[in-house]
């Protein structure tokens, strides 16, 4: 469904920044905040998702 592909998206992005984070590519603090957004756009497309069933 979309919502489980939007939602694989989203964790693969999170997983991108905290791999760039932890090669220092990216500031830490700057990671942290990109982080929380995604990880609660992954937490919501499971809710979503959830639902739908």
């Amino acid at each position: 469904s979309r919502l489980k592909c939007a939602r694989a998206e989203a964790c693969e992005a999170a997983a991108c920044i905290e791999a760039l984070k932890a090669v220092g590519v990216v500031k830490p603090d700057q990671a942290e905040r990109v982080l929380e957004l995604l990880w609660r756009a992954c937490a919501m497309l499971t809710q979503l998702q959830r639902v739908g069933r």
